[in-house]
């Protein structure tokens, strides 16, 4: 069993290695192709260095002000945050709150996760330790400290992913189903990129939360259920959108009322429930106080929001020209359809977690195809970024079809790394302004050539090239090696064959 073991490492390392390398490719890549362009600080000295802009800006901007204005200023007046030190002009709001405070309509979530290292860069700063760069919260060390923190939040969802895959496939499949998800869908950009955004770090918390879910489904322990709880505020403090993935709880709890034997009595299903309300108030606690300091009220609506609820525009969110989920990143789509083939098979209790899982994701899209309006928007967004956290949530699917031993998975795997070479081409051509919000398959294309052809030098695309035969290589190699590795006990259990010999 242990050269069983070491064999599956020898083959998940390279896949994974393979993925977070180009992670940070992506992330040096973007901020050395920043310098130089950054904003310097109004009012500052001729000699003094800066780097504003370099990570943080779009709707950066508001969820970094929350930090910035609290750790220089000492409060939560955004007006030097959104008029002064803006560099690159993002758009924020101009009304004031009913507390007299500027309006910040953005969440307290990645602020939160950003403090300690931001902090600690502060006091550095402050001492000289990075020589003549201004303690002003915005100069080049704060940045990159802000972009580090997003680049580790991507790697640790990388092995998450790559964990909960193999609670449905073997490892080698969940590692290339984790590599394929995170370099084919639109997280790469928001962890790699635009870090500043909570796209990044709200699909690190959703995964932790999906995690431990999975960790101990159908428990009904207290403490279990106040984990869960925090875990599921935490994501909601990122996105508030994602507090809607506790219908996975509520699956849970149907599920096990209908087949635990002996059946937990109503009193511990009361006390589950106060425990996963107490422990999901923690989490969001955070941005009620923000809340009711800035706007005067616990429970406020920053932004208008549409109510389409009878009437929601699913075709816009899915398979629009304009960043629709599955028309930008096909992956995705792939994904979904390994999700309702894992529905199918394995033990009812992996079914089940499939299911619920792929249900999560439909009320998320039906949430925002109803939400989306005025006060919600993609704005110059690379694909569909609100659902950036739920592309992730289906590597368990995608690693479903991986591990099939037909020739459908072959060709699902080809798929998913032809995807992927795409997906980062898409990035780049999005990057040098090459697409419009609106683009037609034929303008995709055209994007992508005129990016590969004329953007890049000779010695980019040799070593292009030569990164992605590797990545290519160490994934392909999972299905040419057909698994040749002693499935996990979970990926046993997920076999139909002891199913139906059982029946």
């Amino acid at each position: 069993m242990h050269e069983t073991h070491d064999a599956g490492a020898r083959r998940v390392r390279p896949i994974l290695l393979a993925a977070a390398a180009v992670l940070v490719a992506l992330a040096y890549t973007q901020v050395r192709s920043s310098l130089g362009h950054e904003a310097k600080r109004p009012g500052a000295p001729g000699g003094e260095r800066f780097g504003n802009g370099v990570v943080v800006r779009g709707d950066g901007v508001g969820y970094y002000a929350w930090l910035r204005s609290l750790l220089i200023d000492g409060d939560w007046q955004f007006d030097n945050e959104f008029d002064e030190l803006n560099p690159t002009g993002s758009w924020v709001p101009t009304a004031r709150t009913p507390a007299g405070y500027r309006a910040n309509q953005w969440s307290v979530g990645p602020p939160c996760v950003w403090s300690p290292v931001v902090a600690s860069c502060h006091a550095l700063v402050s001492s000289g330790a990075f020589g003549s760069y201004a303690p002003d919260g915005f100069s080049l060390p704060y940045q990159l400290a802000v972009a580090l923190v997003g680049l580790a939040g991507g790697l640790v969802a990388l092995v998450l992913m790559f964990r909960i895959g193999c609670r449905f496939a073997d490892p080698v499949a969940a590692a290339a189903a984790a590599a394929c998800v995170a370099l084919g869908s639109t997280f790469a950009y928001y962890t790699a990129v635009e870090p500043s955004l909570a796209h990044g770090l709200a699909a690190t918390a959703l995964l932790l939360f999906v995690a431990y879910w999975l960790r101990d489904f159908g428990s009904v322990s207290v403490r279990r259920w106040l984990v869960l709880g925090g875990l599921l505020g935490a994501s909601a403090l990122m996105r508030w959108q994602l507090a809607t993935f506790g219908v996975v709880l509520i699956g849970e709890l149907v599920w096990t009322a209908s087949t635990a034997r002996p059946r937990p009595s109503v009193g511990r299903f009361c006390r589950v429930g106060a425990a996963l309300g107490a422990g999901l108030f923690v989490g969001v606690l955070p941005q009620l106080v923000a809340w009711r300091i800035v706007y005067g009220a616990w429970l406020v609506e920053p932004m208008p929001l549409a109510h389409n609820w009878l009437a929601p525009d699913i075709g816009r969110v899915l398979v629009s020209f304009e960043r629709g989920f599955f028309y930008w990143t096909p992956i995705t789509l792939l994904a979904v359809l390994g999700t309702l083939v894992a529905v199918r098979r394995g033990t009812p209790e992996r079914r089940v977690q499939a299911g619920l899982l792929l249900f999560a994701v439909g009320v998320q899209v039906y949430a925002l195809a109803s939400l989306t309006g005025p006060g919600v928007f993609l704005g110059a967004a690379y694909g569909y970024r609100f659902l950036t956290e739920s592309a992730v949530l289906l590597v368990p699917g995608l690693a479903t079809v991986f591990a099939l031993r037909s020739r459908w998975a072959a060709g699902a795997v080809t798929v998913g790394c032809v995807l992927v070479g795409w997906n980062l081409l898409l990035m780049g051509a999005y990057r040098y302004g090459q697409l419009p919000d609106t683009a037609a398959p034929a303008e995709l294309w055209r994007a992508v050539r005129w990016y590969a052809t004329s953007a890049l030098t000779y010695r980019e695309r040799a070593w292009i090239g030569v990164a992605a035969c590797a990545f290519f290589a160490a994934v392909l190699r999972c299905r040419w090696s057909r698994f040749a590795v002693t499935e996990a006990p979970a990926a046993r259990s997920a076999d139909p064959a002891p199913v139906r010999r059982a029946a």
